[in-house]
């Protein structure tokens, strides 16, 4: 089981029919392998998902009891365009 001092993982759901992620694991950890101090950065943090489908992009979610965090980078519709209405 990861633990924020044992480090953080990366996971991946399905993202279901007519949806995609836009990124992969290894894209993800490329991107990680980029950012400076992403070991002080990244304390407490337990997990980044490549989630199923939500109304937004990504998400993040704080858990109080264990004082630690987790990224969610929602999949996209397959044909990657997304309709916005201005108000």
């Amino acid at each position: 089981m990861p633990t924020p001092w044992l480090g953080h993982v990366v996971d991946r759901e399905s993202p279901g029919r007519d949806f995609r992620h836009v990124v992969s694991k290894r894209d993800l950890q490329d991107f990680i392998d980029l950012i400076p101090d992403w070991a002080q950065l990244a304390e407490k943090l337990e997990r980044i998902v490549l989630a199923r489908p939500s109304s937004a992009d990504g998400s993040y979610k704080f858990y109080h009891r264990e004082g630690t965090g987790a990224i969610f980078l929602h999949a996209w519709h397959k044909d990657l365009w997304v309709e916005r209405r201005s108000n």
